[in-house]
Protein backbone atom coordinates (compact mmCIF):
# COMPACT_ATOMS: atom_id res chain seq x y z
CA UNK A 1 0.00 0.00 0.00
CA UNK A 2 2.99 2.49 -0.84
CA UNK A 3 3.90 4.90 2.35
CA UNK A 4 0.87 4.08 4.25
CA UNK A 5 1.44 1.76 7.33
CA UNK A 6 -1.12 -0.70 6.83
CA UNK A 7 -0.26 -4.06 7.40
CA UNK A 8 0.87 -6.49 4.57
CA UNK A 9 -1.38 -8.28 2.42
CA UNK A 10 -0.65 -12.14 2.38
CA UNK A 11 0.98 -13.51 -0.53
CA UNK A 12 -2.00 -15.41 -1.13
CA UNK A 13 -4.50 -12.49 -1.26
CA UNK A 14 -5.15 -9.71 -4.20
CA UNK A 15 -3.87 -6.51 -3.08
CA UNK A 16 -6.26 -4.33 -5.09
CA UNK A 17 -9.42 -6.21 -4.13
CA UNK A 18 -7.79 -6.38 -0.35
CA UNK A 19 -7.89 -2.40 -0.14
CA UNK A 20 -11.78 -2.35 -0.27
CA UNK A 21 -12.44 -5.52 0.98
CA UNK A 22 -14.81 -5.04 3.91
CA UNK A 23 -12.64 -6.96 6.29
CA UNK A 24 -9.57 -3.99 5.54
CA UNK A 25 -12.19 -1.26 5.30
CA UNK A 26 -13.29 -2.31 8.81
CA UNK A 27 -10.01 -3.36 10.64
CA UNK A 28 -7.69 -1.00 9.41
CA UNK A 29 -9.63 2.08 8.01
CA UNK A 30 -12.02 1.70 10.71
CA UNK A 31 -14.99 2.62 8.58
CA UNK A 32 -18.15 1.91 10.22
CA UNK A 33 -19.55 -0.61 8.32
CA UNK A 34 -23.83 -1.24 8.56
CA UNK A 35 -25.51 -4.73 8.13
CA UNK A 36 -26.28 -5.89 4.77
CA UNK A 37 -29.22 -6.07 3.62
CA UNK A 38 -31.01 -9.74 2.34
CA UNK A 39 -34.42 -10.38 0.06
CA UNK A 40 -35.36 -13.63 1.60
CA UNK A 41 -39.02 -14.48 1.64
CA UNK A 42 -41.40 -13.06 4.22
CA UNK A 43 -44.52 -14.57 3.37
CA UNK A 44 -45.97 -17.91 4.90
CA UNK A 45 -46.48 -20.33 2.37
CA UNK A 46 -48.84 -23.10 2.19
CA UNK A 47 -48.26 -26.53 -0.05
CA UNK A 48 -51.38 -27.43 -1.85
CA UNK A 49 -50.96 -31.69 -1.80
CA UNK A 50 -51.52 -31.42 -5.33
CA UNK A 51 -48.04 -30.18 -6.32
CA UNK A 52 -46.02 -32.94 -4.41
CA UNK A 53 -46.12 -35.33 -7.49
CA UNK A 54 -43.89 -32.48 -9.18
CA UNK A 55 -41.94 -31.18 -6.79
CA UNK A 56 -41.18 -34.72 -5.29
CA UNK A 57 -40.25 -35.47 -9.37
CA UNK A 58 -38.18 -31.93 -9.76
CA UNK A 59 -36.56 -32.84 -6.68
CA UNK A 60 -37.57 -29.98 -4.64
CA UNK A 61 -40.55 -31.19 -2.42
CA UNK A 62 -37.42 -31.10 0.76
CA UNK A 63 -36.46 -27.24 0.75
CA UNK A 64 -41.00 -26.56 0.25
CA UNK A 65 -41.54 -28.32 3.04
CA UNK A 66 -38.88 -27.04 4.89
CA UNK A 67 -39.63 -23.43 4.26
CA UNK A 68 -43.94 -24.64 4.69
CA UNK A 69 -45.56 -22.64 6.99
CA UNK A 70 -48.61 -24.64 8.73
CA UNK A 71 -51.69 -24.23 10.93
CA UNK A 72 -51.06 -24.07 14.46
CA UNK A 73 -54.00 -25.74 16.31
CA UNK A 74 -53.73 -25.03 19.75
CA UNK A 75 -53.97 -21.55 19.63
CA UNK A 76 -55.22 -20.76 15.71
CA UNK A 77 -51.65 -19.10 14.95
CA UNK A 78 -49.44 -20.24 12.45
CA UNK A 79 -45.88 -21.72 12.68
CA UNK A 80 -42.95 -22.12 10.11
CA UNK A 81 -41.90 -19.59 7.97
CA UNK A 82 -38.34 -17.92 7.52
CA UNK A 83 -36.20 -15.89 10.03
CA UNK A 84 -32.82 -14.16 8.04
CA UNK A 85 -30.23 -12.83 10.99
CA UNK A 86 -28.29 -9.95 8.73
CA UNK A 87 -26.30 -9.20 10.99
CA UNK A 88 -24.95 -12.73 11.48
CA UNK A 89 -24.48 -13.31 7.99
CA UNK A 90 -22.75 -9.87 7.34
CA UNK A 91 -20.66 -10.69 9.32
CA UNK A 92 -19.63 -13.83 7.63
CA UNK A 93 -19.81 -11.95 4.38
CA UNK A 94 -16.76 -10.17 6.04
CA UNK A 95 -14.75 -12.96 6.39
CA UNK A 96 -14.97 -14.14 2.65
CA UNK A 97 -12.29 -13.89 0.18
CA UNK A 98 -12.90 -14.44 -3.19
CA UNK A 99 -9.44 -15.42 -4.59
CA UNK A 100 -10.00 -18.92 -2.40
CA UNK A 101 -13.59 -19.06 -2.08
CA UNK A 102 -13.83 -19.54 1.26
CA UNK A 103 -13.50 -18.20 4.66
CA UNK A 104 -11.31 -17.39 6.54
CA UNK A 105 -11.41 -17.49 10.37
CA UNK A 106 -8.81 -17.24 12.99
CA UNK A 107 -8.92 -21.28 13.19
CA UNK A 108 -8.55 -21.71 9.30
CA UNK A 109 -10.61 -21.79 6.33
CA UNK A 110 -14.43 -23.38 5.68
CA UNK A 111 -16.68 -23.01 3.03
CA UNK A 112 -20.02 -24.84 2.12
CA UNK A 113 -20.13 -27.66 -0.26
CA UNK A 114 -22.11 -29.74 -2.50
CA UNK A 115 -22.13 -31.96 0.67
CA UNK A 116 -23.95 -29.29 2.73
CA UNK A 117 -26.39 -28.34 0.45
CA UNK A 118 -27.37 -31.48 -0.10
CA UNK A 119 -28.10 -32.36 3.77
CA UNK A 120 -29.37 -29.23 4.99
CA UNK A 121 -31.85 -28.37 2.07
CA UNK A 122 -32.06 -31.49 0.62
CA UNK A 123 -31.64 -30.19 -3.32
CA UNK A 124 -30.54 -32.66 -5.72
CA UNK A 125 -26.81 -32.02 -7.25
CA UNK A 126 -26.88 -34.63 -10.23
CA UNK A 127 -28.78 -34.43 -13.42
CA UNK A 128 -28.24 -31.66 -16.06
CA UNK A 129 -27.11 -28.06 -15.15
CA UNK A 130 -28.96 -24.92 -14.58
CA UNK A 131 -27.77 -22.52 -16.82
CA UNK A 132 -28.88 -19.69 -19.28
CA UNK A 133 -32.26 -19.90 -21.44
CA UNK A 134 -33.06 -18.17 -24.58
CA UNK A 135 -36.33 -15.97 -23.66
CA UNK A 136 -38.41 -14.79 -26.53
CA UNK A 137 -39.49 -11.41 -26.66
CA UNK A 138 -43.06 -11.94 -25.86
CA UNK A 139 -42.30 -13.70 -22.55
CA UNK A 140 -44.57 -11.33 -20.77
CA UNK A 141 -47.49 -11.90 -23.45
CA UNK A 142 -47.56 -15.32 -23.03
CA UNK A 143 -47.02 -15.03 -18.97
CA UNK A 144 -50.12 -12.94 -18.81
CA UNK A 145 -52.28 -15.12 -21.21
CA UNK A 146 -51.21 -18.67 -19.21
CA UNK A 147 -52.08 -16.77 -16.14
CA UNK A 148 -55.44 -14.92 -17.32
CA UNK A 149 -57.65 -17.53 -16.93
CA UNK A 150 -56.38 -18.91 -12.93
CA UNK A 151 -60.08 -19.05 -11.07
CA UNK A 152 -59.29 -16.56 -8.23
CA UNK A 153 -61.04 -16.64 -4.63
CA UNK A 154 -63.73 -13.52 -5.37
CA UNK A 155 -62.21 -12.03 -1.76
CA UNK A 156 -59.37 -11.45 -3.71
CA UNK A 157 -60.40 -9.58 -6.95
CA UNK A 158 -59.60 -9.78 -10.34
CA UNK A 159 -56.25 -10.59 -11.37
CA UNK A 160 -54.23 -7.36 -11.58
CA UNK A 161 -52.69 -6.41 -15.02
CA UNK A 162 -49.02 -7.98 -15.65
CA UNK A 163 -46.24 -5.22 -14.26
CA UNK A 164 -43.91 -3.86 -16.80
CA UNK A 165 -40.37 -5.30 -17.06
CA UNK A 166 -37.59 -4.12 -15.02
CA UNK A 167 -35.63 -3.32 -17.73
CA UNK A 168 -31.65 -4.92 -19.01
CA UNK A 169 -29.33 -5.75 -16.37
CA UNK A 170 -26.10 -6.74 -16.82
CA UNK A 171 -26.34 -9.80 -15.00
CA UNK A 172 -29.68 -10.92 -15.07
CA UNK A 173 -31.09 -9.62 -18.80
CA UNK A 174 -34.51 -8.64 -18.44
CA UNK A 175 -36.81 -9.31 -15.02
CA UNK A 176 -40.20 -10.29 -14.94
CA UNK A 177 -42.17 -8.83 -11.56
CA UNK A 178 -44.32 -11.00 -9.98
CA UNK A 179 -46.04 -9.73 -6.57
CA UNK A 180 -47.74 -12.07 -4.49
CA UNK A 181 -51.50 -10.71 -5.05
CA UNK A 182 -50.36 -9.68 -8.67
CA UNK A 183 -50.61 -13.49 -9.87
CA UNK A 184 -52.49 -16.11 -7.84
CA UNK A 185 -53.04 -16.86 -4.33
CA UNK A 186 -50.13 -19.21 -3.32
CA UNK A 187 -52.08 -19.56 -0.07
CA UNK A 188 -53.65 -22.93 -0.41
CA UNK A 189 -56.36 -21.50 1.50
CA UNK A 190 -57.34 -19.82 -1.39
CA UNK A 191 -56.93 -22.49 -3.92
CA UNK A 192 -60.38 -24.60 -3.51
CA UNK A 193 -60.67 -28.43 -3.88
CA UNK A 194 -62.57 -28.32 -7.24
CA UNK A 195 -60.38 -25.70 -8.99
CA UNK A 196 -58.86 -26.67 -12.91
CA UNK A 197 -56.26 -28.29 -13.47
CA UNK A 198 -54.96 -25.28 -15.03
CA UNK A 199 -55.21 -23.11 -12.17
CA UNK A 200 -53.70 -26.22 -10.23
CA UNK A 201 -50.25 -25.77 -12.79
CA UNK A 202 -50.42 -22.19 -12.67
CA UNK A 203 -50.07 -21.59 -8.89
CA UNK A 204 -47.45 -24.13 -8.39
CA UNK A 205 -45.01 -22.49 -10.87
CA UNK A 206 -46.06 -19.10 -9.88
CA UNK A 207 -44.61 -21.02 -6.44
CA UNK A 208 -42.08 -22.14 -8.00
CA UNK A 209 -40.96 -18.91 -9.20
CA UNK A 210 -41.00 -17.19 -5.49
CA UNK A 211 -39.09 -19.84 -3.94
CA UNK A 212 -36.49 -19.44 -6.78
CA UNK A 213 -36.10 -15.97 -6.62
CA UNK A 214 -36.94 -15.60 -2.47
CA UNK A 215 -35.26 -18.68 -1.33
CA UNK A 216 -33.28 -20.63 -3.61
CA UNK A 217 -31.62 -17.87 -5.73
CA UNK A 218 -31.83 -14.24 -4.24
CA UNK A 219 -30.82 -11.50 -6.41
CA UNK A 220 -30.78 -7.45 -6.06
CA UNK A 221 -33.56 -6.37 -8.21
CA UNK A 222 -36.23 -5.64 -5.70
CA UNK A 223 -38.94 -8.03 -6.33
CA UNK A 224 -37.61 -8.94 -10.32
CA UNK A 225 -37.48 -12.57 -11.00
CA UNK A 226 -34.52 -13.75 -13.23
CA UNK A 227 -36.82 -14.42 -16.78
CA UNK A 228 -34.12 -17.11 -17.41
CA UNK A 229 -35.83 -19.47 -14.39
CA UNK A 230 -39.66 -18.88 -16.00
CA UNK A 231 -39.36 -22.15 -18.63
CA UNK A 232 -37.70 -24.56 -15.27
CA UNK A 233 -41.05 -23.55 -13.19
CA UNK A 234 -42.78 -24.04 -16.25
CA UNK A 235 -41.69 -27.40 -17.25
CA UNK A 236 -41.73 -28.70 -13.77
CA UNK A 237 -45.78 -27.09 -13.20
CA UNK A 238 -47.02 -28.75 -16.53
CA UNK A 239 -45.47 -31.84 -16.42
CA UNK A 240 -47.54 -35.45 -15.38
CA UNK A 241 -46.12 -36.89 -12.52
CA UNK A 242 -43.84 -39.40 -13.41
CA UNK A 243 -41.83 -37.28 -16.45
CA UNK A 244 -40.63 -34.13 -14.24
CA UNK A 245 -38.11 -32.90 -15.68
CA UNK A 246 -34.79 -32.78 -13.09
CA UNK A 247 -31.63 -30.58 -12.77
CA UNK A 248 -28.73 -30.06 -10.74
CA UNK A 249 -30.35 -27.14 -8.12
CA UNK A 250 -28.12 -28.04 -5.45
CA UNK A 251 -24.70 -27.23 -7.79
CA UNK A 252 -27.13 -23.96 -8.76
CA UNK A 253 -27.84 -22.76 -5.13
CA UNK A 254 -24.18 -22.69 -4.21
CA UNK A 255 -22.97 -21.43 -6.98
CA UNK A 256 -24.89 -18.35 -7.10
CA UNK A 257 -24.08 -18.14 -3.30
CA UNK A 258 -20.58 -17.73 -3.70
CA UNK A 259 -21.03 -15.21 -6.36
CA UNK A 260 -22.88 -13.21 -4.02
CA UNK A 261 -20.33 -13.80 -1.21
CA UNK A 262 -17.79 -12.51 -3.81
CA UNK A 263 -19.76 -9.87 -4.87
CA UNK A 264 -20.90 -8.59 -1.35
CA UNK A 265 -17.54 -8.90 0.36
CA UNK A 266 -16.12 -5.74 -1.60
CA UNK A 267 -19.20 -3.62 -0.99
CA UNK A 268 -19.78 -0.88 1.94
CA UNK A 269 -22.76 0.71 0.80
CA UNK A 270 -25.43 -0.13 3.73
CA UNK A 271 -27.91 -0.45 1.01
CA UNK A 272 -25.96 -3.43 -1.06
CA UNK A 273 -27.96 -6.94 -0.69
CA UNK A 274 -26.82 -10.19 -0.22
CA UNK A 275 -27.15 -12.16 -3.11
CA UNK A 276 -27.48 -16.25 -3.48
CA UNK A 277 -29.31 -18.06 -0.79
CA UNK A 278 -28.81 -16.22 2.50
CA UNK A 279 -31.13 -19.14 3.91
CA UNK A 280 -28.50 -21.89 3.18
CA UNK A 281 -25.62 -19.44 4.54
CA UNK A 282 -26.90 -18.87 7.79
CA UNK A 283 -28.48 -23.07 8.47
CA UNK A 284 -24.56 -23.95 7.27
CA UNK A 285 -23.35 -21.16 10.12
CA UNK A 286 -26.01 -22.87 12.46
CA UNK A 287 -24.46 -25.90 11.63
CA UNK A 288 -20.74 -25.39 12.04
CA UNK A 289 -20.20 -22.58 14.64
CA UNK A 290 -21.18 -21.71 17.87
CA UNK A 291 -22.30 -18.32 17.47
CA UNK A 292 -25.80 -17.00 16.88
CA UNK A 293 -27.24 -20.03 17.13
CA UNK A 294 -31.03 -20.55 18.13
CA UNK A 295 -31.71 -22.11 21.30
CA UNK A 296 -33.60 -25.31 20.85
CA UNK A 297 -35.43 -28.31 22.60
CA UNK A 298 -34.75 -31.95 22.86
CA UNK A 299 -38.00 -32.35 20.13
CA UNK A 300 -37.52 -30.35 17.21
CA UNK A 301 -39.87 -32.32 14.22
CA UNK A 302 -43.23 -31.84 14.25
CA UNK A 303 -43.68 -35.64 13.55
CA UNK A 304 -47.09 -35.26 11.35
CA UNK A 305 -45.75 -33.07 8.59
CA UNK A 306 -43.44 -35.64 7.41
CA UNK A 307 -44.29 -38.74 6.03
CA UNK A 308 -42.06 -42.00 4.91
CA UNK A 309 -40.67 -41.02 1.60
CA UNK A 310 -36.95 -40.20 1.80
CA UNK A 311 -37.54 -36.60 0.97
CA UNK A 312 -40.38 -36.27 3.69
CA UNK A 313 -38.15 -36.40 6.12
CA UNK A 314 -36.22 -33.72 8.17
CA UNK A 315 -32.80 -32.59 7.19
CA UNK A 316 -30.29 -31.20 8.92
CA UNK A 317 -31.65 -27.77 8.86
CA UNK A 318 -35.23 -28.81 10.24
CA UNK A 319 -33.64 -28.60 13.77
CA UNK A 320 -32.72 -24.43 13.19
CA UNK A 321 -35.49 -23.36 11.08
CA UNK A 322 -38.21 -21.23 12.08
CA UNK A 323 -36.28 -20.64 15.47
CA UNK A 324 -34.64 -17.04 16.05
CA UNK A 325 -31.40 -16.96 16.87
CA UNK A 326 -29.31 -15.44 19.84
CA UNK A 327 -30.13 -11.58 19.49
CA UNK A 328 -26.44 -9.72 18.58
CA UNK A 329 -25.68 -6.93 16.51
CA UNK A 330 -23.38 -6.74 13.69
CA UNK A 331 -19.96 -5.41 15.39
CA UNK A 332 -20.83 -8.28 18.50
CA UNK A 333 -21.31 -10.90 15.71
CA UNK A 334 -17.86 -9.73 13.85
CA UNK A 335 -15.95 -9.56 17.73
CA UNK A 336 -17.41 -12.86 18.44
CA UNK A 337 -15.79 -14.14 14.47
CA UNK A 338 -12.98 -13.06 14.80
CA UNK A 339 -12.31 -14.95 18.37
CA UNK A 340 -13.13 -17.74 16.85
CA UNK A 341 -11.40 -20.89 18.50
CA UNK A 342 -11.31 -24.47 16.94
CA UNK A 343 -13.36 -25.54 19.48
CA UNK A 344 -16.36 -23.60 18.54
CA UNK A 345 -16.49 -24.94 14.78
CA UNK A 346 -17.83 -27.99 13.91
Amino acid sequence: YGSTNYPPTPELLDPNLDSGHRSFLRSVLRRPLKEMRTQALGEMLYLDERWFGRLRGAGLLTIARLIEGWPNEPDGGAKGGLWVDRSLLTALVDKWRPETHTFHMPCGEMAPTLQDVSMILGLPLTCDPVGPRVITDDWMDDLQERFALVDRDPVHGPLEAHPRIAGPSKNFGYGIQLYLNALLPLNVEYLPEDVDDNSVSCSLEAFLLWIFRYVMINNSHGNCVDRVLMPYARAIAEAENDEVPTWSWGSAVLAATCRGLCDACCKSDPQAVLTGCPLLLQLWAYERFAVGRPLVDMEPYEDHLYGDEDDERPTMATLWIGRKGVRRVYPEFVKEFDRLHADNVI
